[in-house]
């Protein structure tokens, strides 16, 4: 088995720890799911050039507790993790959260983020090779 590069270690990590933090969120364990945040958290502390006392006292700095746990906070922590892995808009949409966090976030975008937008268009050269069922149609709003 082929290994993979240290960053990819370390994405994977922190996505399946965020994964998780959003199911305890979703179940109502908030306790458990900053744990598991924080658990990300103290790995991105660390640097290798750092003293242990360093890396303790930078990963104390970044520590979060129950209260500050939302689906935002997770989103916002999926961001940093994984930036640019292309899974953003996925977040946004599995979250139900594009049309608002677009909004807040992106003065450019905001006056044209619309709810169907929560689909992507289908192309039309996929619409055309469907032959042998009645009419595919393009999603609402495209």
């Amino acid at each position: 088995m082929p290994c993979l590069k240290p960053e990819v270690h370390k994405n994977r990590f922190a996505k399946v720890y965020l994964i998780g933090a959003e199911a305890y969120h979703k179940a109502g364990d908030n306790a458990k799911a900053a744990e598991l945040i924080n658990v990300v958290r103290a790995r991105a502390a660390f640097q290798k050039t750092n003293t242990s006392a360093q890396n303790a006292e930078a990963a104390s700095a970044l520590v979060i507790t129950a209260s500050d746990v939302s689906v935002d906070f997770i989103l916002d922590e999926r961001s940093r993790e994984l930036f640019g892995e292309w899974q953003r808009w996925h977040d946004l949409v599995r979250t139900k959260s594009l049309v608002r966090r677009v909004k807040a976030w992106n003065p450019e975008a905001a006056p044209y983020i619309q709810g169907f937008h929560m689909l992507r268009p289908i192309p039309q050269s996929q619409i055309d090779r469907v032959t042998d069922r009645p009419k595919f149609t393009e999603n609402p709003g495209y």
